[in-house]
């Protein structure tokens, strides 16, 4: 008896558009509550945080940094406009500059797992090669003893 495992599930890659899309979308939609709530400072860079993360999650890093720009743009003028005194400016910009690290870590570790993803999917690939296309008999038990998985090799040697 053989039963077949079904190879993992991986997202391939999505369309540019698609990608470059979700990431202008997530921000354009972080930008309404930005201006709408013009008295709140400090929640601006945490919606935009949360638009870089659909976008790196989504389009990958690319577009998490296309979403990370446009989110340091519109908080820059948010926050530097305006007669401001220079320790609102200091600490305007140290808030973006903590945003703009916070958001690169973000785009970093998501490159990674999908990096990490289409390694295991090759991995899983190269292995699934290897046993079903070995000369001798290899087979996956239970704890029972039932036979889940057997390549070829295994099938021929113990016979119908």
């Amino acid at each position: 008896m053989r039963v077949t495992l079904p190879l993992l599930r991986i997202p391939g890659a999505r369309a540019p558009i698609l990608r470059y899309g979700v990431a202008v979308l997530s921000t354009a939609l972080a930008l309404i509550p930005t201006v709408l709530l013009t008295n709140v400072s400090e929640s601006r860079l945490a919606l935009f945080g949360v638009a870089v993360m659909v976008s790196a999650w989504y389009g990958g890093w690319k577009p998490g940094v296309v979403a990370t720009s446009f989110a340091l743009t519109v908080g820059a003028y948010f926050t530097l406009t305006g007669a401001r005194t220079p320790a609102e400016i200091r600490a305007a910009i140290l808030r973006l500059s903590l945003f703009f690290f916070v958001a690169m870590l973000i785009c970093w570790l998501n490159a990674a797992l999908r990096a990490a993803q289409e390694n295991l999917r090759l991995s899983e690939m190269n292995f699934r090669s290897l046993v079903t296309n070995a000369p001798y008999g290899i087979c996956r038990c239970d704890r029972t003893g039932k036979i889940l998985d057997a390549n070829p090799a295994f099938l021929q040697t113990a016979g119908p």
